[in-house]
């Protein structure tokens, strides 16, 4: 059947017959390479779509002078089902290089049972499949993205009755979450700085230069620095916190003499 349909020309009417009439006829395999992986999560439907996808292409491309069918069909549709997993089934998809890593640990792991009559721990499946101990317990850490725990997943407590969620016990506040709305009204908070106090604050937490390299650049004292400093960050504080604002700095000069800040 397939010798004769790769005799007929791309637009022979008995063409398409025959195609039909061979996918038809190889279905079975392309179903039973699909049940192969029906111990997994994923719908054995949408495997045995992929396998039947897998097989119109082999049938469409296969050449009879290159050999026997099976032998080219099998690998096409296994390749297809094999890549499905790789890039359609991970809820969480690590890296490419950690997938291909999970797939010859998995390899040597098998191969090591047979030889060392026990389950291999990670410094041997390291050693075989040559690379770090991190990198295997980064690879195997990573199967637990092809199917996460839900963090509505309910948890017994000590009585053994449940109601605790899993999002409950499990990570803590984030500071710089926390600290967004200080950081969107910062700005606003700025500008309510004179030209000086405002150029003081960027130099010191922005820029990072000491309180004698601003005094220098400013041409004022390394204490009136710290004072300024000190009234800027009060000001910041109590815009944000929308207490009154913070009186202006007036260092006393030589000759009893005041000089605005």
């Amino acid at each position: 059947m397939l010798e004769s349909l790769a005799r007929l020309p791309a637009g022979d009417p008995d063409r398409q017959r025959h195609r039909e009439a061979a996918i038809r006829a190889f279905l079975p395999l392309a179903r039973r390479l699909a049940h192969r992986y029906a111990h997994t999560s994923e719908d054995p439907q949408d495997l045995v779509q992929v396998a039947t996808v897998a097989l119109i292409c082999a049938v469409d491309r296969y050449d009879p002078e290159h050999g026997n069918f099976y032998a080219y069909a099998v690998p096409t549709i296994r390749g297809e089902l094999k890549r499905y997993f790789r890039d359609r089934c991970w809820m969480i998809q690590p890296p490419r290089s950690i997938q291909e890593l999970r797939h010859g640990i998995n390899g040597a792991r098998q191969r090591l049972v047979g030889e060392l009559g026990r389950t291999p721990t990670v410094p041997e499946l390291a050693a075989a499949v040559g690379t770090s101990v991190s990198r295997v317990r980064e690879a195997i850490g990573a199967g637990q993205g092809y199917q996460p725990v839900s963090l509505n997943l309910s948890c017994p407590g000590p009585d053994g009755t449940g109601g605790t969620e899993l999002a409950e016990l499990i990570g803590g506040p984030d500071p710089a979450v926390e600290s967004v709305p200080e950081r969107v009204s910062l700005p606003g908070a700025l500008a309510q700085l004179t030209d000086r106090d405002r150029a003081v604050i960027v130099q010191r937490f922005v820029h990072r230069r000491t309180q004698v390299q601003i005094g220098r650049s400013l041409g004022i004292s390394q204490m009136h620095v710290s004072r300024l400093i000190a009234r800027a960050l009060a000001q910041l504080r109590a815009y944000l916190e929308g207490a009154e604002p913070v009186p202006p700095v007036t260092p006393r000069l030589r000759g009893g003499h005041r000089q605005a800040a």
